[in-house]
């Protein structure tokens, strides 16, 4: 009414959380292969591609305002919060329930890229 936008519908993930299954299988693959990163490692690295992709997202949306927004929450994060690639999963979901399709094909593309050896 009176021109404001609704809101937005609350939006089921349908992606599993990562912490701590997701990043202790990719963990436990690099170190079969000689690798030595922690699970903060692999749970930072997670986030990194989240992060950009979410960025990525906005500006091909040209929403200044989400993109601002989604920084101001997660640009600062720090390597020890295991948690926030969930947090900004949960945030993506909750602006576009359409993200999960190509967030779920992220994940599983960084899986198969970060359990495989380094050449």
């Amino acid at each position: 009414m009176f021109g404001r936008k609704k809101p937005p519908v609350a939006s089921t993930r349908s992606i599993p959380t990562l912490e701590s299954d997701f990043f202790s299988e990719v963990q436990a693959s690099i170190r079969a292969y000689g690798g030595t990163d922690s699970y903060s490692d692999v749970a930072w690295g997670v986030g990194n591609a989240i992060y950009n992709t979410g960025q990525n997202y906005f500006e091909r949306l040209d929403d200044r305002r989400a993109s601002r927004d989604f920084a101001m929450l997660f640009e600062d994060r720090q390597p020890s919060d295991t948690g926030a690639a969930d947090r900004m999963i949960d945030h993506l979901v909750a602006y576009d329930s359409g993200t999960q399709e190509f967030l779920g094909t992220l994940l599983g593309r960084l899986k198969t890229v970060m359990s495989q050896p380094q050449s």
